[in-house]
C-alpha cells in the first residue's frame, strides 16, 4: 500500500497504479489477507472512475460491498459509497448515485466522519443538486466544501469548490453575486485562471451574447472542458444563450436568414433576386398575389389555346401579331349585354327565358365565338 502512494506521487501514472493494484489484490488474495486487499480494491475503485473503466468499477465495488459489510467496516463502506455515487453519476444514473450517497450519509452518521470525507460527502452532494436544477442549494453544499478545503489548507480543492461556486451563481443568472466572490477575501486569495475563466463566462452571460461567449469557451478551453461537470452545465448555458440570444445578435440571425431564403429563391428563381432569363411578367402570372383577380381563360372555337398569353420571350411571335393586327385581321370587341336571368330570378317568375350569352376577348380574331343557351 505504501509503494501504491509512492507510485501516486507520480504524475500522469494512473494505468500504472491500477496495473500495481490488481498486482497486489493477485499476492493478498495468494496471502489471504483480507483486510489489505479490501483497502486495495477501494483504491483501484477510485483509479477506474479516474481511467473512465466504469463497467469494471461497478463490478469491483459489487463484490467490495458484500465483503466489506460482513465485517461491518463502516468507514470503508463511507469511502466505497462515496466511489460508487460518483460512478453512477459518470453513467448520468442519478437515482443509483442518489441511493449510494444516502448510503454513505447514513455510515457517516453512525461513526465519527474525518473532515475530508464530510468535504467529499458535501461535494457530492453539491454536484447532484446541480444535476437537479437546483442551484441555490448546491451552491450550499459547495461552500461547506470549500469552507472545509479551506480549514484543511488543501488549495487545489479549495479553487474547486470555488469553481463550482461560482457556476451555480453563473446557472442562476446571478452575475451580481459572481462578482462579489470573485473580490471576496478567500476569492482573492484562490484567484488564478480557473476563477478568470468562470469570471469572463459571467461577463459573456451578463451581455447576452453569443460571439463573447464562444470567445471565452475558445480562451480558456483547458479549464472550462477539462472538468465534466462545468462543461455539461455550461452547454445547458450555451443553449439558452441561443433560444434567447441579445437584441443585436438576433437581428444579425433574422438579416442571415433573411440572406439565405433569398439565395435559395434565386436558385429557384423565384426571389427579389432574379435569375437569368426570367421573365416577371410570366412568373406574375404564375404565381399572381394574394387577392388579385386572375382573368379568365378565353379560347378559340374548340382549339383550347389560350390567345391572352403570348410569349414573352418570342420576339417572332409578337411581330406576328404585329403585323396581323395591321393587316386587320384581328380587332378589338367591346361587346356590352345584360344578363337578364338573374333579375327574372329576384322577382320570382318561374318561366324561362332566352338568354344569349357572349364570350369575348381582348384581342380576338374578326370573328367571335358565342354560344346560345336557353
Amino acid at each position: 500500500k505504501t509503494l501504491i502512494d509512492l507510485v501516486g506521487e507520480v504524475p500522469k501514472s494512473t494505468a500504472l497504479q491500477a496495473d500495481l493494484c490488481r498486482e497486489s489484490i493477485e499476492w493478498c488474495r495468494r496471502e489471504k489477507r483480507s483486510f489489505l486487499r479490501q483497502r486495495i480494491e477501494a483504491r483501484l475503485c477510485g483509479l477506474l472512475l479516474v481511467l473512465r473503466d466504469y463497467k469494471e468499477a461497478i463490478k469491483v465495488i459489487t463484490a467490495l460491498v458484500r465483503d466489506v459489510k460482513k465485517i461491518d467496516d463502516k468507514l470503508l463502506l463511507l469511502e466505497i459509497h462515496l466511489i460508487e455515487s460518483r460512478v453512477h453519476h459518470a453513467l448520468q444514473n442519478l437515482p443509483k448515485a442518489k441511493g449510494a450517497l444516502t448510503a454513505a450519509r447514513s455510515n457517516a452518521n453512525a461513526i465519527y466522519c474525518p473532515p475530508n470525507l464530510q468535504v467529499q460527502i458535501d461535494m457530492q452532494a453539491g454536484v447532484l443538486c446541480a444535476e437537479e436544477k437546483d442551484y441555490k442549494t448546491a451552491f450550499s453544499y459547495f461552500y461547506e466544501a470549500f469552507e472545509g478545503n479551506n480549514t484543511a489548507d488543501r488549495p487545489d480543492e479549495a479553487v474547486k469548490c470555488l469553481k463550482y461556486m461560482l457556476l451555480s451563481k453563473i446557472m442562476t443568472n446571478s452575475t451580481s453575486d459572481v462578482y462579489s466572490i470573485v473580490n471576496s477575501k478567500s476569492g482573492v486569495k484562490y484567484a488564478g485562471i480557473e476563477v478568470r475563466a468562470m469570471k469572463a463566462v459571467a461577463d459573456a452571460l451578463k451581455q447576452r451574447s453569443i460571439h463573447a461567449y464562444q470567445r471565452v469557451a475558445k480562451q480558456y478551453a483547458e479549464q472550462l472542458e477539462g472538468d465534466d461537470i462545468v462543461h455539461s452545465h455550461l452547454n445547458q448555458l450555451y443553449e439558452n444563450l441561443l433560444e434567447h440570444p441579445d437584441p443585436h445578435h438576433r437581428a444579425v440571425l433574422a438579416r442571415r436568414d433573411r440572406a439565405r431564403r433569398q439565395a435559395h429563391s434565386v436558385a429557384r428563381g423565384t426571389g427579389r433576386g432574379q435569375a437569368v432569363g426570367h421573365d416577371p411578367r410570366q412568373e406574375a402570372r404564375r404565381h399572381p398575389r394574394p387577392g388579385r383577380r386572375q382573368p379568365d381563360r378565353v379560347r378559340q372555337g374548340g382549339g383550347g389555346r389560350d390567345v391572352r398569353r403570348r410569349p414573352a420571350d418570342d420576339q417572332g411571335a409578337r411581330q406576328r401579331h404585329r403585323q396581323a393586327r395591321q393587316e386587320g385581321q384581328l380587332a378589338r370587341h367591346h361587346v356590352e349585354f345584360q344578363d337578364k336571368s338573374h333579375r327574372v330570378g329576384r322577382q320570382g317568375h318561374r318561366r324561362g327565358r332566352q338568354v344569349k350569352q357572349v364570350t369575348f376577348t381582348v384581342m380576338t380574331p374578326i370573328v367571335a365565338s358565342y354560344r346560345t343557351t336557353t
